[in-house]
């Protein structure tokens, strides 16, 4: 089974969905391939967030999965495009890279309030999944 999934690291829609996510891969194993497309929501945020602040917590509710939307409050990203085009270079380093690190990028941002939006941030958690960070930078 093919799958095209677009998506966004910040995506609180796409974090909703995970655990579906999760139990086709466990359904279904070795015979899912997953292609990561990546939407890139914001080239930059700014204004009023307060939207996005409602956005997750209608998602929350829904899903039943864990966030915390004082990210926008307290380090508000300044885009999603960095941390997608970390997706497509973690993906470079094999096939369930690209999973791995996507969800790792989706726990910072969405539970653990995590500004990964630049290099270094994303650097450290390309490292934290087991990625060669020097190949990814």
């Amino acid at each position: 089974m093919r799958i095209r999934y677009y998506t966004d690291p910040a995506c609180a829609t796409s974090w909703a969905l995970e655990p579906r996510l999760r139990s086709l891969l466990v359904e279904f194993g070795g015979d899912v391939q997953i292609t990561y497309v990546m939407g890139g929501l914001a080239r930059e945020y700014g204004g009023d967030l307060s939207g996005l602040v409602i956005e997750w917590l209608d998602a929350a509710e829904r899903s039943r999965m864990p966030f915390d939307p004082r990210i926008w409050h307290d380090a508000p990203l300044r885009s999603s495009y960095p941390a997608c085009m970390a997706v497509k270079a973690a993906a470079e380093q094999g096939a369930d890279a690209a999973g791995r690190y996507l969800r790792a990028l989706r726990e910072g941002i969405m539970c653990r309030r995590r500004r990964l939006d630049a290099a270094e941030a994303l650097v450290e958690e390309a490292r934290g999944v087991g990625l060669d960070a020097q190949r990814f930078r």
